[in-house]
């Protein structure tokens, strides 16, 4: 027998259904997607913004 250690738990072991499996990575795929849409939108949003406030005016329309 292991020696037990005050504080520490034994490890829990559960049946887990393989379609909850199945469902939790599914559902951690596809929230990669929008989370990857909004930062590339935030970066070009950014970048344009910079360019708009702080570029543009160095070279004004002539």
């Amino acid at each position: 027998m292991p020696p037990v250690h005050e504080g520490v738990r034994e490890p829990v072991t559960t049946n887990i259904c393989a379609m909850e499996l199945l469902g939790a990575q599914v559902w951690h795929y596809w929230l990669a997607v929008p989370l990857t849409v909004a930062t590339v939108a935030t970066v070009v949003k950014l970048v344009a913004g910079y360019v708009q406030k702080v570029v543009s005016p160095r070279y004004p329309k002539r």
